[in-house]
């Protein structure tokens, strides 16, 4: 007997470690619904960006007019952009709205509806045109002037907080700076430009009132192009100025992690998770195409991907032969991987082998 139990303990151990192990390791794949939103409109829609409560908002084509949209509950409402009237492209949890209008100079006005209040967005001078806001109620916008005819056009990064108003949040150097996000802790990322030596584009996080380059690959270009509430960035990277070299990045902390399969990052979620332009999704050290992760739908190809937000929530562009459509996934429960449960029986049998020649005899 004592030679059995010599054997069984060491091996029932063993395989407790190891589904201990297992069960701490990546052990899940993420899985997907999908809302499809009813739209009336055959206009070409391009896939949006997506809110804290999972609206989708974003730009299209019909009949050489250009487009824009929205969604709310299972409903897309197309608009013109030239005669867009209060049409919302970003809110919040906290019910907060970012509201666009056509101006009367064929500008888009740009305010934020906070409990009934209108505050407007607009830049004396220049054209407000994108942005990102958190629970608190601060948004990171763009704004330019200029002429992209003339190859004179500006792009700068501001910051608007209900109590301090708008503030510009300035360059690394460079002439632009623009933003790509804001967390709900009020740190925005985004891209500016460097001065003419060495010049390109990095990375930057603005904190505290302070804009730091958070890549630090100089001579090479980059960009930060989201960042979740624990602070998790992604971004992409182009050395010597080659595309074909782009690659996108996980930064944790000091920690940069490189993501092999994904050259144009556009979001991280609240666990880290990855979301590339091009459909592929990054979960706990695995790469997946989208269309993997959604059971039950057959031919579909995610062709396009614009956002993710702190839930899992992403908005994407799906086809089907000559159809496509504007589409959000949902996150489901994760399923284990079978591997986990695999050990499971094994552990078992040893645990019941072991209770059974520890009973006293009888008799």
């Amino acid at each position: 007997m004592k030679i059995i139990r010599r054997i069984t303990l060491p091996l029932f151990f063993s395989c407790i470690s190891t589904l201990a192990l297992a069960q701490g390791a990546p052990a899940s794949r993420p899985q997907f619904s999908v809302t499809v939103f009813e739209n009336a409109s055959l206009a070409n829609l391009s896939v949006g960006s997506i809110s804290a409560m999972g609206q989708i908002y974003g730009v299209g084509r019909l009949d050489g007019v250009d487009m824009v949209y929205a969604t709310a509950g299972n409903q897309l409402t197309v608009a013109p952009k030239a005669g867009v009237s209060n049409m919302v492209f970003a809110s919040n949890a906290a019910g907060d709205s970012l509201v666009r209008s056509a101006g009367s100079n064929g500008n888009a006005l740009v305010h934020i509806l906070s409990g009934g209040v209108a505050t407007s967005l607009n830049i004396a001078g220049q054209t407000t045109w994108s942005g990102s806001m958190n629970a608190a109620g601060q948004v990171a916008f763009n704004a330019g002037f200029g002429s992209y005819a003339t190859f004179d056009y500006t792009t700068k990064a501001y910051l608007y907080d209900p109590q301090f108003g708008i503030r510009a949040l300035g360059t690394l150097g460079g002439k632009d700076s623009w933003v790509t996000g804001i967390n709900d802790a009020g740190v925005v990322v985004g891209g500016s430009t460097m001065a003419p030596t060495p010049g390109g584009s990095q990375g930057f996080m603005y904190k505290d009132g302070v804009m730091t380059d958070v890549t630090g690959w100089g001579g090479y270009q980059s960009t930060i192009s989201g960042i979740n509430n624990a602070g998790q960035m992604v971004g992409n990277v182009t050395p010597d100025w080659n595309q074909d070299r782009t690659r996108g990045f996980l930064k944790t902390g000091e920690r940069t992690e490189f993501l092999k399969s994904i050259s144009e990052p556009v979001g991280v979620d609240g666990q880290g998770q990855v979301l590339s332009a091009s459909g592929m999704f990054y979960s706990n050290g695995v790469f997946y195409r989208l269309e993997s992760l959604v059971p039950g739908e057959t031919g579909w190809s995610y062709v396009a991907a614009g956002g993710i937000n702190e839930a899992g929530q992403i908005s994407a562009r799906r086809c089907k032969s000559f159809l496509c459509e504007i589409v959000r996934l949902d996150p489901l429960s994760p399923v284990p991987e079978p591997q986990t449960y695999a050990m499971l029986p094994g552990g078992m049998a040893l645990l019941g082998f072991a209770r059974l020649r520890r009973r006293p005899r009888h008799g």
